[in-house]
C-alpha cells in the first residue's frame, strides 16, 4: 500500500477531519442567533404544548409564555414559589393552570395530589423522589392520590407550567395546600 492510498481510506480521512481544529463561527452568527431568540422569546418552542395543555389558541399561548420574562407578571406564592396564573380553556375549566417558578436547589416537600396534575418543564428541572429526572420539554403527569417530593436542580431556577385539578396536600403543613 502506498502513501497515496492512505488518502483514499475513509478511516484515515475521518481521523484527519477530527484532528483538524473546528472552523471559527462568523462573528455575526452569535448576534443573529441571540436576536432570533429575543424576537421569538426563549420559551416560544413550548407555545404549542402550552396551548394544548391549557386548551387555548396558539397565538394566546405565545403571549402567555412571553410573560415568563416579565418580572411584573409574577406574584409571590406559598413555600417560596412564584406564580403566574393562566386562563383555562373549556376542556380544563375545572382546573387551575399557571407557571410556577422555584429557586434552584429547592427541596419541595412530600405532598399528595388531590386531583390529576400535569407539569410541563420549561426551564431547569428536578429529580423526583422516585429517582426520575425531569428536564425542559418533559411532561410529569401525576394521578389523583399519588404522592411524591422533588428537588430542583442546583444550577438554575425551575419554571414549569402546571395544570392542577384539585390542589395538593403538603405533609407536615396542615392547612397549606396549592
Amino acid at each position: 500500500m502506498s502513501r497515496d492510498d492512505d488518502f483514499e481510506d475513509p478511516e484515515v480521512l475521518a481521523a484527519l477531519a477530527l484532528a483538524l481544529p473546528a472552523p471559527a463561527a462568523p462573528a455575526h452568527l452569535r448576534a443573529r442567533v441571540l436576536a432570533s431568540i429575543e424576537k421569538t422569546g426563549r420559551f416560544e418552542a413550548f407555545a404549542e404544548k402550552v396551548a394544548e395543555l391549557i386548551d387555548c389558541a396558539l397565538d394566546k399561548a405565545r403571549q402567555l409564555v412571553a410573560l415568563i420574562d416579565d418580572a411584573a407578571a409574577w406574584k409571590v406564592g406559598p413555600l417560596g414559589t412564584q406564580l403566574i396564573d393562566l386562563p383555562s380553556g373549556p376542556r380544563i375549566a375545572h382546573a387551575d393552570a399557571g407557571f410556577i417558578r422555584l429557586p434552584a436547589g429547592t427541596k419541595f416537600p412530600h405532598h399528595r395530589h388531590l386531583g390529576d396534575e400535569v407539569a410541563l418543564i420549561l426551564q431547569g428541572g428536578y429529580v423526583d423522589s422516585s429517582g426520575r429526572d425531569f428536564r425542559p420539554g418533559d411532561v410529569d403527569a401525576k394521578a389523583a392520590g399519588s404522592e411524591h417530593a422533588f428537588t430542583v436542580f442546583a444550577d438554575v431556577d425551575l419554571i414549569q407550567l402546571v395544570v392542577l385539578e384539585k390542589g395538593i396536600e403538603i405533609e407536615g403543613l396542615p392547612g397549606v395546600s396549592l
